[in-house]
């Protein structure tokens, strides 16, 4: 085996030990969170109180959307473009 391949083959086993421990493979949503993460609903509003895992739950939601990972199939696999909406520059 060559350096180069020996570099090349390094490399792949890094990028499948990062992939492994990729945050949203990680992720394990509460009981709450998950009926979010399942609904089919076209829109969702979620009230919790502080820290709770509202933040988290719907960035996880997003990321699953954007990425084509969602679990429960919502979302196409391929080309997400996700658009975020802010109250004022600030927010």
């Amino acid at each position: 085996m060559t350096k180069f391949q020996a570099d090349e083959i390094r490399e792949l086993q890094g990028e499948i030990r990062d992939r492994k421990v990729e945050a949203l493979r990680l992720y394990r949503p509460n009981e709450n969170q998950e009926k979010v993460h399942s609904t089919s609903a076209s829109e969702v509003i979620v009230i919790g109180g502080n820290r709770s895992g509202k933040s988290l739950c719907t960035f996880v939601e997003d990321a699953r959307a954007v990425t084509g990972q969602d679990p429960h199939g919502k979302y196409p696999k391929e080309n997400g473009i996700l658009v975020v909406v802010g109250k004022d520059w600030k927010h």
